[in-house]
């Protein structure tokens, strides 16, 4: 029954993941409504334009290529490639190498959107989602089918809502545990487990969004400190409340952990109660806390680390220049991933045993009720 009640919830997951894929939202996003993408080679450049100072090119690049796809395909265009002296975002194209270029529909010129990576993305796809099948078997594909799901609702719903000024804190909080909902019972089935994981993750992500909140508005940092948040203003999102959805962010950069941590928990207890049928509320409760302990130092750390390695430039930069430690701890953008690695840990570190006092009453319950 419950095999079959799997099957049923993976087909209809299935079925609503590729409906929210294909329904137009409303954001209107007209920019590029006359344009269509192309994989192209490039056949030669022409360089004469360039101007070189030191590491910095800027001027305009000349790039000859043949369309490989589309309506254009076989056709030969030249495009221009600007380059405004920005390393982040200056491509200097070479002869034979593949790139996407964004064409008019009814007239052959465009201009280059950087080097072709889509098919290694598609191939790095493949082997993850191969490999995790090959060994999780059906649990790999009920996993394979919540990162798809996640993805897309993140796109197709969260991220449109946020640019249409919806309110953040309602939007990201009502997807993340209707997503949490949905990740944790396809993950752990319609059991007590699923049902402890859920309730110990959400207690969890509503404490950091508290948290969030609170400590963000003493720290007083805006949204604008966030790299390609200001951009959004010039393009005419000026209701956007950048601060609110900086802050929103925090507790949705540490919803995974939080999950994983209330999993780890949940099972562990779920396991000592199958092979200590007669244990009390309070001694399996007592099981959780001695079960996070390890789990939440871990976890802790690898927040920590996957902050300070997106943000490492960063952090070489501050010290390069020499500033005075306390002016560097003291800074708006480093202040800014401080709260981001402490109210993301602390979240975690909370949901452990939040998970272990709700599993010790869940878990017990027909013992106790008898």
């Amino acid at each position: 029954m419950k095999k079959r009640l799997d099957i049923i919830f993976v087909v209809v997951l299935s079925l609503l993941s590729v409906g929210i894929l294909l329904y137009p939202n409303n954001f209107k996003h007209d920019v590029y409504k006359n344009s269509i993408t192309a994989k192209a080679r490039v056949i030669s450049v022409d360089n004469d334009d360039l101007h070189k100072s030191g590491l910095i090119i800027s001027g305009v690049q000349l790039v000859t290529a043949e369309v490989l796809n589309s309506k254009y395909a076989n056709d030969t265009i030249t495009v221009g490639n600007n380059l405004v002296g920005q390393l982040a975002f200056d491509k200097l194209y070479k002869a034979d190498e593949t790139i996407l270029l964004i064409l008019n529909k009814n007239k052959l010129v465009g201009s280059p959107a950087g080097y072709y990576r889509l098919n290694w993305m598609l191939v790095l796809t493949v082997i993850f989602v191969l490999f995790l099948i090959a060994f999780s078997g059906f649990v790999g594909v009920k996993t394979v089918l919540s990162f798809f799901f996640t993805i897309v609702v993140l796109w197709k719903i969260l991220v449109p809502l946020l640019l249409q000024g919806y309110n953040p804190w309602i939007v990201s909080i009502s997807i993340i545990v209707g997503l949490d909902f949905i990740v944790l019972f396809l993950a752990n089935g319609f059991r007590k487990v699923g049902v402890v994981t859920f309730l110990g993750s959400i207690a969890g992500i509503l404490t950091t969004a508290v948290f969030s909140s609170v400590f963000g508005s003493l720290f007083k940092i805006t949204g604008a400190v966030k790299e390609y948040s200001e951009p959004l203003y010039y393009n005419g999102f000026m209701n956007l409340s950048l601060t609110q959805i900086f802050l929103t962010g925090i507790f949705i950069s540490a919803s995974g952990a939080i999950m994983d941590i209330c999993t780890d928990v949940a099972a562990s207890q779920n396991e000592v109660c199958k092979h200590k049928g007669n244990i009390s509320v309070k001694e399996l409760i007592k099981s959780g806390f001695d079960i996070s302990k390890p789990v939440i130092s871990t976890m802790s750390t690898t927040l920590l680390f996957a902050y300070v390695g997106s943000n490492v430039f960063l952090f070489m930069l501050m010290f390069a220049e020499g500033h005075h430690v306390s002016v560097i701890l003291n800074s708006r953008v480093f202040s800014a991933h401080v709260l981001q690695i402490l109210i993301g840990s602390f979240g975690v570190i909370i949901s452990a045993p939040l998970t272990a006092i709700v599993g010790g009453f869940i878990f017990t319950h027909k013992k106790t009720a008898s």
